[in-house]
């Protein structure tokens, strides 16, 4: 009996591991996000960019956002075909100057 108690207090136990083993992880889905607030000083005349009162730095930015457009500004500054709202946009008549537009069939917007 002494000789098994000699033996348990001679044994070793083991060493705690060497990485902690990691917490689980929870994924949370992130969150559709679908709204733009932009903060302004002030809107002198109106929101509408086509109209001389409208006219200002303010409408010209809210307008760029908010409206669709057939040409948008590619990175250098070069007018682009938005190819989300437009087949198609090319030179019918020399005079009057026309151009027609073809608008894509699922293209659509609303205010």
């Amino acid at each position: 009996m002494v000789a098994l108690l000699a033996l348990s207090a001679c044994s070793v136990t083991p060493p705690p591991p060497l990485v902690p083993s990691t917490p689980g992880m929870t994924v949370v889905p992130k969150e559709k996000l679908n709204e733009i607030v932009v903060g302004v000083d002030e809107v002198k005349g109106s929101y509408n960019p086509h109209t001389t009162a409208g006219q200002s730095t303010v409408t010209t930015a809210l307008s760029s956002l908010l409206l669709p457009s057939t040409f948008r500004n590619d990175t250098d500054g070069s007018p682009r075909m938005d190819r989300d709202l437009l087949v198609g946009a090319e030179v019918t008549r020399a005079e009057p100057y026309t151009v027609t537009y073809t608008i894509r069939r699922d293209a659509s917007w609303s205010d």
